[in-house]
C-alpha cells in the first residue's frame, strides 16, 4: 500500500502534470509552430485554403477594389494634379491589400511566432516542484502501520481524483487551441481582403486579434503550469516526518490548489484576449 499512497502523493504534488508537462510531452508541444505539431493537419489547411478559399479571397478583393476606386472617384473631379495623386495613393494602397492577402499564411505564421518564441523561453527555465513528494517519503509511508496508510489512502482519494482531472485537463485545451489554430489559417486571406475598405477593415483586425489570442493562450497556459510548479503546486507545507498530520495539515491546499490551476487555464483564452486588446 505504500508505493500507491506515494504515487497519490506524487500525483497530487504535480506528477501528473509535470511528467508529461513543461519538461516534455504535451506542454513542450505549445513551443512548436503548426507545421511542427501536426503536419497532415497543415497539409490539408494549405490545401483548404489554396483550392477552396483563395477563390472566394480573390472574388472580395475585386470587389473591395472597385469599391475602393469607386470612392475615390468621387474626389478627383475637377483637379487633374490631385485626381493623380489620389489614384496613385489609392492604386498603391490596393498593391498593399493584395500583398497583406496573398501572405496570409506568412503573416499568422509571424504572429504564432511570437507566442512560441516566449514558450520556448518559459519551457527551457526549469521550475522547482514537488511532484516527487511522495518517493521521497516512502521509507516513512511504508514504516506506518495498516491502518494510518488506510487513514492516507482515505484522506488523499479526493485531492488526487482532482489531481488527475487537472492533469488531464491541460491536454485536451492545447489540442482544443491547436485545432482553433489550423481552422482560423484554413482561412486567413478572407478576412484579410477586407482590410482595405473603411467600413470593413474591423473584420481584418478583429480576425487578427483572435488569432493572436488563441496563439498567446499557449504562452499563458505554460506560464500558469510553471508559476504553479514554483509554488510548490499546492503550497505543500515541509515534512516533519509524520505523513497523516502532514496529510491533514495541507489537505485543502492540496484540494483547491490544483482547482484553482484548472480554473486559470480555462480562462487562459481570455487573459490572452485582454493581452491583445480585445477583451
Amino acid at each position: 500500500m505504500g508505493p500507491i499512497i506515494a504515487f497519490m502523493l506524487d500525483t497530487i504534488g504535480g506528477g501528473g502534470l509535470i511528467g508529461g508537462g513543461p519538461n516534455g510531452g504535451s506542454f513542450s508541444a505549445l513551443g512548436q509552430s503548426l507545421p511542427e505539431y501536426h503536419q497532415s493537419m497543415w497539409q490539408t489547411v494549405e490545401t483548404v485554403h489554396n483550392v477552396a478559399v483563395k477563390p472566394v479571397t480573390s472574388a472580395i478583393l475585386a470587389i473591395m477594389f472597385v469599391l475602393m476606386l469607386v470612392r475615390t472617384s468621387a474626389h478627383v473631379e475637377g483637379d487633374s494634379q490631385l485626381g493623380v495623386r489620389i489614384v496613385a495613393a489609392t492604386m498603391f494602397k490596393i498593391a498593399i491589400v493584395f500583398v497583406v492577402a496573398q501572405n496570409a499564411m506568412n503573416i499568422l505564421n509571424a504572429i504564432l511566432s511570437i507566442s512560441t518564441d516566449i514558450t520556448k523561453t518559459i519551457l527551457t527555465n526549469p521550475a522547482a516542484s514537488q511532484g516527487d513528494i511522495g518517493t521521497k517519503m516512502l521509507d516513512r509511508i511504508n514504516a506506518m502501520n495498516p491502518m494510518e496508510q488506510i487513514g492516507a489512502l482515505i484522506l488523499l482519494l479526493l485531492p488526487f481524483i482532482v489531481a488527475l482531472v487537472v492533469a488531464v485537463v491541460p491536454f485536451v485545451l492545447i489540442f482544443v487551441r491547436f485545432l482553433q489554430l489550423f481552422i482560423m489559417a484554413a482561412f486567413s486571406s478572407l478576412p484579410l481582403a477586407f482590410f482595405g475598405h473603411e467600413d470593413t477593415k474591423q473584420i481584418s483586425i478583429g480576425y487578427l486579434k483572435a488569432f493572436a489570442a488563441t496563439a498567446l493562450s499557449g504562452t499563458v497556459m505554460v506560464l500558469a503550469i510553471k508559476l504553479y510548479a514554483a509554488i510548490g503546486f499546492s503550497g505543500l507545507g515541509k515534512f516533519n516526518g509524520e505523513v497523516l498530520p502532514f496529510i491533514t495539515g495541507n489537505f485543502w491546499n492540496m484540494l483547491l490548489a490544483p482547482l484553482v490551476l484548472v480554473f486559470i487555464l480555462l480562462t487562459a483564452n481570455g487573459l490572452a484576449k485582454k493581452l491583445v486588446g480585445d477583451g
